[in-house]
């Protein structure tokens, strides 16, 4: 099977003549004849991509052919001189981009085989190298046998049977061992010589079948997928066209294989394995999750996921349940679960305590896929609803169940939130701080309130030093940050201010109703300032705000303090309303625009209560509001009414 021998063709730029299954040693051979003189360009190229070829034979303006072999892709400093000008290809890259480079770069390759160019002798090379060599003149009208052998050290040219020239071969020459290198008559991004073609003849130790080669082309994949179940031969090729497919990347070949040969690679067991084994190069994953992850849209492995051990080794793997976070693999996931699939209950219970909190409409979607499968952990659903006696504040996608881990650093990062706590008159804020660099401006550390003219408090660094400052607001709504009071850098700052850079430092600021106390490493800075009590402007009603960011540091804010913290913790002054429920649920319940639907969907699951909102008219709010003050001075916080204890009954 093949072309016809003894029949000539023209080179047509980028015509296709096969795709190639070479190993280390090869040989090509072809009859040539020039069409005309002064025609310059490629004649014949291997490539695996239809970009620049691996290795290619071509002719120069001056009518001499020349051998071209690739090493690897992209050259660096690339310097020399064209038509006794000089050009730099860095400096290409900076006036014209990459795209514009890379111009400049192919066209500087043909000037270079047509000896119109050169290269400076100290170059400087990343990871490629090409040679080009130029050979004999041929004549217009006679014909040439052309051979290209290659083997481990060296590559030849040979023209009628006479050896013209040698390139040695380097440790870095790209292999073109895999099946997919495609053999040109003239590749894709080059000019085509006038010449023709016959007899191109490949040699080589493991030439591939004309069905290898079928299956390698991507225009016959539906063809391929046809042929298989009308012959049990070919049926047994389907792990190496499956391989082949895969490979690739070709994910709408593989779909047109698995819709008709689905049965058959279902039952194929070495097949299966072969997917499920981790692979070392994948950093240990199967190639069955990378697949999975990888076609986002399902193309391929909606038929897939029907085969009972893919489906459920999926739902095993922790990487392809937690990508399920994201909205384009939540479809992988669903799919999985619809066709019968059940998560590991270790996973699950992995997934949720790590994600409730951070992404509570993501958990929703999971929990919701898994239908009636989804089974908590008792010691889970026991976190989520016992009291905390310490909850610490980090960043708000990896907060977990229970609260930002202890002792676990994070860097201060521009609109970063940590929390979501009632911001209120009277409070108290610890952390640690590690600050790395002064900064320019007064960088923010810390910030509790929903715009600028909300401090409860501001922590940030005084100007051009490393000396923290706080602030409070006292009038919160008024000008741009609250009518705000506190240790503020026009007095200067006190010496108990500094800070050592790259050290650790512990920070507390408390604000009782008519006083804020700030202390570093335990020792009080200056004397307790004296305040009124906070005034709420008229018809400002959401104050104390609930549910309001902790920020480290605001958007708003123009400058960053560069510094890492851990620790981070605040809570009522003492004898104020909580800034805070006690546990994980009572903190959800009252958050119903973050958490509202999950609340409701964990509710009905669990049999867990939900605080309902009181609709009372003004003057009995008045009275509740007496009332949880004297609770409060009990010891009782007036958001302590609804715990859950063991007396709840829970639904597994």
């Amino acid at each position: 099977m093949g072309h016809e021998r003894d029949r000539s063709f023209d080179a047509k730029k980028g015509q296709e003549l096969g795709y190639l299954g070479c190993e280390s040693t090869f040989e090509i051979e072809f009859d040539l004849k020039l069409g005309q003189l002064d025609s310059s360009g490629s004649v014949l190229g291997i490539s695996i991509t239809d970009e620049q070829p691996m290795l290619e034979v071509g002719i120069t303006g001056e009518s001499k052919l020349y051998l071209n072999e690739l090493y690897l892709k992209v050259m660096k400093n690339m310097k020399g001189s064209w038509y006794g000008n000089s050009f730099d290809l860095e400096e290409e890259k900076e006036t014209e981009g990459d795209e514009g480079a890379k111009e400049v770069e192919d066209f500087l390759m043909w000037s270079l085989a047509d000896g119109v160019a050169n290269i400076d002798e100290d170059l400087e090379l990343a990871d490629e190298r090409f040679v080009v060599k130029r050979g004999p003149e041929i004549q217009v009208g006679r014909i040439y046998n052309i051979r290209v052998s290659v083997n481990d050290t060296e590559t030849h040219l040979i023209v009628n049977g006479k050896n013209k020239y040698s390139i040695p071969i380097g440790s870095n020459r790209v292999s073109m061992r895999t099946i997919g290198a495609k053999l040109y008559a003239c590749c894709e991004d080059r000019m085509n010589a006038a010449v023709q073609l016959r007899n191109v003849h490949l040699k080589c130790e493991n030439a591939p079948s004309p069905w290898t080669r079928l299956y390698s082309d991507k225009s016959c994949s539906e063809l391929v997928s046809r042929l298989i179940p009308r012959s049990s031969l070919l049926q047994k090729t389907i792990p190496e066209v499956f391989d082949s497919f895969l490979d690739g990347s070709n994910f709408s070949s593989l779909q047109q294989l698995l819709e008709h040969n689905f049965d058959y690679i279902e039952n194929n067991s070495v097949l299966i394995d072969d997917l499920l084994k981790p692979a070392k190069t994948l950093g240990g994953r199967s190639r069955w999750e990378t697949l999975l992850l990888a076609d986002e849209e399902t193309v391929a492995t909606r038929y897939l996921m029907k085969a009972w051990r893919l489906k459920d080794a999926a739902l095993r793997s922790d990487d392809v349940v937690h990508a399920a976070l994201a909205l384009k693999k939540t479809k992988i996931f669903e799919m999985l679960c619809s066709h019968g699939g059940l998560v590991d209950h270790g996973i699950l219970d992995t997934f949720v305590r790590k994600n409730i909190i951070s992404h509570p409409n993501e958990t929703l979607r999971i929990l919701k896929a898994l239908g009636n499968n989804v089974k908590l952990d008792k010691r889970l659903v026991y976190d989520l609803v016992e009291p905390q006696e310490e909850l610490f504040h980090g960043p708000l996608e990896e907060t977990s169940i229970r609260g930002y881990e202890k002792d676990q650093w994070f860097k201060v990062r521009k609109n970063q939130i940590i929390g979501y706590l009632t911001c209120g008159p009277a409070f108290d804020l610890s952390f640690e701080i590690k600050l790395l660099s002064k900064g320019p401006g007064w960088p923010t550390v810390l910030h509790h309130g929903s715009s600028k003219d909300r401090r409860f408090p501001y922590v940030g660094v005084l100007r051009q030093s490393t000396r923290l400052t706080a602030m409070v607001s006292q009038i919160p709504g008024k000008d741009e940050n609250g009518d705000q009071e506190g240790y503020e850098e026009r007095n200067g700052g006190y010496e108990e201010q500094e800070l050592k850079l790259h050290e650790i430092h512990k920070v507390r600021v408390l604000r009782e109703p008519t006083r804020l106390s700030f202390w570093i490493d335990e020792k009080l800075v200056g004397e307790p300032l004296k305040l009124k009590e906070v005034t709420v402007l008229s018809g400002e009603r959401t104050f104390p705000e609930t549910n309001a960011p902790l920020y480290a540091c605001p958007g708003w804010e123009p400058d960053t303090a560069n510094a890492e913290l851990r620790n981070v913790r605040l809570v009522a002054a003492s004898g104020a309303p909580p800034v805070t429920e006690k546990s994980p649920w009572l903190r959800m319940c009252a958050f119903p625009d973050r958490y509202g639907d999950l609340v409701d969907y964990l509710s009905s699951l669990l049999g867990l209560p939900v605080q309902e909102e009181e609709k009372e008219e003004e003057e009995e709010e008045e009275e509740e509001e007496e009332e949880e003050k004297e609770e409060t001075d009990d010891g009782k916080g007036a958001y302590h009414n609804l715990e859950c204890d063991s007396s709840v009954d829970f639904l597994f």
